[in-house]
């Protein structure tokens, strides 16, 4: 009986196979611009999402926020601040020895300006509860009239030591990005503690309790009233150990010192405010804001004019870990501060949001960085308006960037390893004015499918 199968002749098998193939190139270069899309708008929304959260960050925090576009990691940044904990002095605090809560309370407008000190007292120890857990513990120093309530009133000086408060270490009170610490200070006439010849000062030899607010991050001066006007007395706000602090000099100068790495090196960097930034008996507001490039001195709102003082004009990219207590004050009486101290609150700048822009895509932007002031707007002070980024993944946006020159291989034709080059360089993002401007020609050439933007406007809206 004759079978009625019937098999497939070779050229069957091989017009099947040749329409297998075209199929699957076709799916293939589907799927692969399917891809890049997704790529594209998927990347677009990252960075919409993080322009947001950094307006809003700047509202929310009442301080700038910068959105750094990296070229050599391929990445934007955003650097805003982050709360820490915050000290209020309500409550004169709990006791932990003599003369305690309820020993009394003091006007500011005279005590520190009165020069009268109670040396026959015991130690008075007391704990205050600032936000998310963190205990600030007082030494000698008295509750008084503050500018938001109660304050600190720091004026003891003969025979033990000086008022002081710290705060135990954590890694959060010690960022190595950058730190933002403000408080208000109500400053006594510190000519009253100045004296007439170096050794009078009241410090006893020895005194390792000096040494609990951690090491100096470079020797304090005497108090003496014939001093260095380049070299003058400190009255120290706050510091981390020489991490960073601010202190007041006797010149009524602001001081601010930060300590860190820089290519590998620990350097500090000192700067001071001009003679009389401040009075006696007045309240301030000062603030101490470090980002990694740049250290500001804030009074009232305002950023300060500082210059750094001979021998220490580098300025460190990153601080260093100091294990030493957060203080105010110091109980070196050398270094203690005279006045009232008010709201101390703590807070790190970090870079808490990241994007990473993949080789293959291209960023376009008119700068390396996008700053938002304290309204959630687009400084003026740095942009024009709008401020507009542009994201692109057509095949030859590197020749458009970078114009080849005569005779070089086109996109099409480069080889595998011509083209890892080409997305190199595309990684390094197109951040300066020429690339961008002759991106912004070659825009209507290009299709709608392959740009995204953003554009940021003077109210710091982001938008399509």
């Amino acid at each position: 009986m004759r079978s009625t199968s019937r098999s497939f002749t070779l050229t069957e098998l091989l017009i099947t196979l040749a329409v297998i193939v075209i199929l699957l190139g076709l799916s293939v270069g589907v799927l692969g611009r399917l891809g890049q899309k997704e790529e594209l708008v998927a990347v677009h929304q990252s960075l919409r999402a993080l322009l947001r959260r950094a307006r809003n960050a700047a509202r929310e925090e009442r301080f700038r926020v910068t959105v750094e576009i990296d070229p050599d990691a391929s990445e934007l940044r955003a650097q805003q601040k982050s709360a820490v904990t915050q000290f209020r002095f309500e409550v004169g605090g709990q006791s932990a020895g003599p003369g305690g809560a309820d020993a009394g309370e003091h006007d500011a407008t005279s005590a520190p300006d009165s020069g009268a000190v109670s040396d026959d007292r015991d130690a008075a120890v007391r704990t205050y509860q600032g936000a998310r857990g963190y205990e600030l513990t007082s030494e000698d120093a008295d509750p008084a009239r503050g500018k938001i309530g109660m304050g600190l009133l720091l004026e003891r000086q003969a025979p033990r030591g000086a008022a002081w408060a710290w705060v135990e270490s954590t890694p959060a009170l010690s960022p190595r990005e950058g730190i933002h610490v403000s408080c208000w200070l109500f400053l006594g006439r510190l000519e009253q503690r100045l004296v007439k010849r170096a050794g009078q000062e009241p410090r006893e030899e020895g005194a390792d309790a000096y040494l609990r607010s951690g090491d100096l991050h470079r020797e304090a001066p005497p108090r003496v009233q014939r001093y260095d006007p380049l070299n003058p007395p400190l009255f120290q706000v706050f510091r981390k150990g020489k991490a960073y602090g601010l202190a007041v000099t006797a010149n009524y100068e602001l001081e601010a010192f930060v300590t860190g790495e820089r290519d590998g090196a620990e350097v500090t960097w000192i700067s001071r405010t001009r003679a009389d930034t401040l009075r006696a008996n007045r309240w301030y507001r000062v603030e101490l804001a470090f980002d990694g490039r740049l250290l500001r001195v804030i009074v009232d709102g305002i950023a300060r004019y500082h210059l750094p003082v001979r021998g220490f004009e580098t300025l460190p990219t990153s601080l260093i870990r100091d294990p030493a207590p957060f203080s105010i004050s110091d109980p070196d009486p050398r270094r203690a501060f005279f006045g009232v101290i008010d709201e101390v609150k703590l807070a790190g700048i970090i870079s808490s949001t990241r994007v990473k822009v993949p080789p293959d895509l291209a960023l376009i932007a008119p700068g390396r960085s996008l700053r938002f002031d304290m309204l959630g707007q687009l400084d003026p002070a740095k942009h024009s308006e709008p401020f507009v980024i542009y994201l692109c993944n057509a095949p030859d946006v590197g020749d458009v960037l970078d114009p080849q020159p005569e005779g070089a291989p086109k996109s099409g034709t480069r080889t595998r390893d011509q083209q890892q080059e080409e997305n190199q360089r595309k990684a390094k993002l197109a951040l300066d004015p020429a690339r961008y401007e002759r991106f912004l020609k070659a825009l209507p050439n290009l299709q709608e499918r392959q740009v995204r933007r953003l554009i940021v406007d003077r109210t710091g809206l982001v938008s399509d």
